[in-house]
């Protein structure tokens, strides 16, 4: 949290960063407040956390957003883009190549609505939240934290197909 705070604090849009120096002098409140202000400004492409709301599911705008907050705007989105084209190719869909080769940069509106369609299928949703958290596995696969991340990925996962 301690990048999202920095962000947060040196914009000067959330008030009640004012005498905090740190993210653990914040209140569950603060902290909210702070990964409100990351995700809007990771998703700005997208008009902000709101387009969340647009997602299928709340595991699925869950997923999305922790992918955005623990790997960055650019490196989360590179994690979704991923899953959404291995889903796309398993499907037999077009999609294009820009979703492949796009590195570090946030996710737009074109991927966002070709997973939105993607997801109208019920059964895809599972589907994807498996490949996504398959894509953040590979991405800690050798890091210090490698375990801890396991778990949290793993809390990603879809609860009605994994109980």
């Amino acid at each position: 949290m301690n990048g999202s705070f920095d962000t947060a604090k040196k914009s000067g849009q959330i008030e009640e960063l004012e005498n905090a120096t740190s993210p653990a002098d914040l209140t569950p409140a603060q902290k909210a407040a702070v990964m409100q202000y990351y995700v809007n400004n990771a998703m700005e492409r997208l008009g902000g956390s709101k387009a969340l709301q647009t997602l299928p599911n709340r595991e699925v705008a869950a997923a999305f957003a922790d992918a955005l907050v623990r790997f960055g705007p650019n490196g989360g989105a590179d994690l979704i883009r991923a899953a959404l084209v291995e889903r796309m190719e398993r499907n037999g869909r077009e999609f294009p190549i820009e979703y492949k080769t796009a590195r570090e940069s946030r996710i737009g509106p074109n991927p966002f609505a070709d997973l939105k369609g993607l997801l109208k299928d019920q059964k895809e949703i599972g589907l994807f939240l498996e490949s996504l958290k398959s894509q953040r596995d590979k991405k800690v696969k050798g890091s210090a934290n490698e375990k801890g991340e396991y778990i949290r990925n793993q809390h990603f996962r879809y609860e009605a197909l994994y109980p």
